[in-house]
């Protein structure tokens, strides 16, 4: 059908803010051709989200229209709300597992390489905890015998905050003028390091956290069993609960039956060691089940293994 004159068309025009101009479009007024083809193939190009068009005659009489790809898409909404339900996304967190609900997995034997995250979050998790301590504690023995909390904690300080070079020189100038081994003199840089505030401990302890998150100075397996091994000398000891890595203990534990060191370690052979809350398995054979930091302090000698 031919089209007619502009100024006899029908006119089409989107009614409603809600439509057109919730888009930043205004409601737009355009000429329509009186052909039903021609008309849906307007509004279909020009209105595609519109839910109401007003089509107004030349003689002024007009009508409401609805696309039908308008009409498909708000059909339910147009139910009764009483049995229209909208669609929501569950953006809640998803609950944790349960310790219990936890599947026990087997660590890998591979430990060399980076351990830098793992130094540095039990480094974190390991300060943040002795800011809860009171004075007392710091006095507390802790597992290593002859060494207090302080002690342990400025050993930290000293181990892992100094350079090789570092290390070995304060260790050799040490064991010189006091004329003493090497385990004393390590003690007794220790407790010279330990002499500092309890504050400045824990900045020390903070400030080497850092510094391992980008892979500065040493992160290998032997600093990673520094920080875990003395993190759990200290709060097994006074009875304060420390969350540390499963990934970490359970290195740490296949670092000693790898070295097979120790009584404790050598007793581990042919059996199976279950840690309860880390959920954690090593070797084979009849079980032995503790926490991890029992069953790492009982590998490194600090106390039995548990029966």
């Amino acid at each position: 059908m031919p089209l007619l004159g502009a100024k006899n068309l029908p006119r089409v025009r989107c009614r409603g803010a809600s439509c057109c101009a919730a888009r930043g479009n205004p409601p737009r007024s355009e000429p329509a051709p009186t052909a039903a083809p021609m008309l849906a193939i307007v509004i279909g190009a020009n209105h595609r989200r519109c839910r109401s068009l007003q089509i107004t005659t030349p003689s002024g009489g007009s009508a409401q229209f609805t696309p039908l790809r308008a009409r498909t898409r708000h059909a339910a909404r147009d139910r009764e709300p009483s049995t229209y339900t909208p669609r929501r996304w569950n953006t809640g967190r998803v609950r944790e597992p349960t310790e219990s609900e936890r599947p026990s997995f087997t660590p890998s034997a591979r430990i060399s390489g980076d351990w830098s995250a793992h130094i540095a979050t039990t480094l974190d998790r390991t300060a943040d905890a002795l800011a809860e301590l009171v004075a007392e504690q710091w006095e507390a023995p802790s597992l290593c015998e002859g060494w207090r909390v302080r002690d342990v904690a400025g050993h930290l300080v000293w181990r892992l905050g100094e350079p090789i070079g570092g290390l070995m020189r304060s260790a050799s100038r040490t064991m010189m003028t006091e004329r003493v081994g090497f385990d004393a003199a390590i003690a007794e840089l220790a407790r010279r390091e330990a002499e500092a505030p309890t504050d400045d401990l824990i900045a020390a302890l903070r400030r080497i956290a850092e510094t391992k998150v980008y892979r500065r100075g040493r992160t290998g397996i032997g600093e990673l069993t520094e920080a875990v091994v003395h993190s759990i000398d200290i709060f097994e000891a006074i009875g304060v609960p420390l969350r540390l890595s499963p990934r970490s203990t359970s290195a740490v534990a296949v670092a000693r039956l790898k070295t097979r060191l120790g009584p404790s370690a050598r007793a581990a052979r042919g059996r199976t060691l279950v840690s309860t809350d880390a959920r954690w398995r090593i070797g084979s054979g009849e079980p032995i089940e503790g926490t991890a930091a029992q069953l790492v302090a009982a590998l490194y000698g600090r106390i039995p293994l548990p029966s």
